[in-house]
């Protein structure tokens, strides 16, 4: 690519500017380089770019303005082709890999915003894609046997899979040059992240999450069961039971301590039967350890039990809706 150390070192100036109109000057520079060049770019000029923009960052003294940054770095995953997204995410997170341990204590809570708002922005890219393939597959057998979109087999989506192995490889780890405040980190806020686009999206679309949504968001939870089922650190998988697991359990619109249910995925939707079967895939890993295959068949059970009481809810929602009915072809026979 043509001009490449030209262009990071101007929108590296313009980035770090307090001036609003100067960084939107830088943003837009990004975009239209990757517009013209973005099918050429490999990952080592991604990870040219992110060494650029994370120092740009570091830059970014007053709170609003380190906001805003944050939010136009999350974005310019939408402006990437598909075949470069998944290298802008493995660059990132290589780069807060090499550069966490020398971030000090008064730029800790900025980049933990970055990395918090860079992973919103993946989620939300991986949906808009998720979806996109579901509504061309529809239109190619509009005219042959209807796709059956509750059997999707999301590890065979190319894009998808890719940005699946970056999380599996770099923040949710083993890796030694990894932190373990970035993996705390990740895990704190995954749930609330991908809570976050599914309530974006139903606000902006107006619709409502259904099916496909909640085998979806179980399938954002896989890199998650890949660490618990491989991990030795003990804390690390009580992080993740408490930051994932139990924020889900008391985000599906089940009343805390009791068995009602109000509202099954109500806040986020989740297919639990699908949630269910892949604990048990992980739980008889060859990679998972005895202690740590207990302690998975222990949450498949909760998730077992959440399964039959939604079941229930339904039995109980349909048998009402036929009694509704009912009553309605009454009144009118009378």
């Amino acid at each position: 690519m043509v001009k490449k150390p030209e262009v990071e070192f101007s929108f590296a100036k313009r980035l770090g500017s307090c001036s609003k109109q100067s960084r939107e000057k830088g943003f837009e520079q990004i975009k239209e380089f990757f517009i013209e060049n973005g099918s050429e770019t490999t990952l080592i000029d991604m990870m040219k770019f992110w060494k650029a923009l994370w120092f740009c960052f570091w830059m970014t003294d007053k709170v609003p303005v380190q906001q805003a940054v944050a939010f136009e770095m999350g974005k310019l995953i939408h402006h990437l082709p598909t075949t470069v997204a998944p290298f802008y995410v493995q660059a990132f997170y290589e780069t807060v890999a090499r550069e966490w341990f020398k971030i000090d204590i008064f730029r800790l809570d900025k980049y933990m915003s970055l990395i918090r708002r860079v992973q919103r922005e993946v989620f939300r890219y991986q949906l808009q894609r998720y979806r996109e393939l579901i509504n061309e597959e529809e239109g190619e057998e509009q005219q042959q046997e209807q796709v059956d979109k509750t059997k999707i087999d999301f590890t065979k989506i190319s894009l998808l899979k890719e940005m699946h192995d970056v999380m599996c490889q770099i923040p949710l780890s083993q890796r030694i040059d990894v932190s373990d405040g970035v993996r705390r980190h990740v895990l704190d806020i995954y749930v609330d992240e991908i809570r976050g686009i599914i309530r974006d999206r139903s606000k902006t679309q107006n619709v409502k999450p259904d099916e496909l949504d909640g085998k979806f968001v179980v399938f954002l939870l896989r890199p998650v069961f890949n660490l618990m089922a491989e991990t030795t650190n003990p804390q690390l998988f009580s992080r993740a039971k408490s930051e994932v697991f139990d924020k889900i359990f008391s985000k599906d619109g089940i009343v805390p301590k009791t068995n009602k249910i109000r509202n099954p995925n109500a806040l986020i939707p989740i297919d639990w039967v699908m949630l269910n079967s892949l604990l048990e895939e992980f739980a008889l890993s060859s990679n998972t350890t005895q202690k740590l295959r207990k302690q998975i068949y222990s949450i498949s059970t909760l998730v077992d039990q959440r399964v039959k009481l939604i079941q229930k809810y339904s039995n109980q929602t349909e048998q009402n809706d036929n009694n509704e009915d009912n009553q309605d072809d009454d009144d009118e026979d009378d």
